[in-house]
Formats: C-alpha cells, structure tokens, sequence
C-alpha cells in the first residue's frame, strides 16, 4: 500500500507499507503479507495476532518498522478435531 512519504534514504520513489500478520492461529498463513482492509476481519476470527507494518523503499531496498499492535477477540478459540467423551 502506497505511504505518504519519499524514501528518507535515496529520495525517490514513495514508500510502500507492507502488513505483516503472526499468530499462533494463523498456522502456515502466519507471517503472511495482508491488506490494511483484511484487518477488521481478522481481528474478530482469532484471538489474538501480532501486526507489523513496515515501510519499504522498492528503489534501494530501505526498509523500517513503522508500527506493531495486538489485535483479536481476546477469547479462546474453540479446539478443533476429536472431542473426547468420559464413559459414566
């Protein structure tokens, strides 16, 4: 996604801030690249999950994290799979 600001390293093109997600939650999708709009729909589905957003210069590589936050529900997700069950 586009920045408002040039490259403080070589002037040039305007940056590019790339969303970062991890969570436990996430499985193999973590550390996955996500759109700023995906965020609100992410944060109701899990838990909780690390963003991080960095900006990056695409000309000379330059890159900065610019910001991390927690977001999610905040409640445990419900287990997936065998559901066991006690003889009486």
């Amino acid at each position: 996604e586009p920045a408002a600001r040039r490259c403080p390293v070589c002037r040039n093109d305007p940056l590019i801030n790339v969303t970062y997600t991890y969570g436990d939650e996430l499985g193999v999708s973590s550390g996955r690249v996500r759109a700023t709009r995906d965020l609100p729909e992410l944060e109701q589905r899990f838990s909780e999950l690390n963003v991080y957003v960095v900006e990056v210069c695409t000309c000379c590589g330059w890159n900065h994290l610019t910001t991390s936050f927690v977001i999610g529900t905040g409640q445990p997700r419900a287990r997936r799979g065998n559901s066991r069950r006690t003889a009486d």
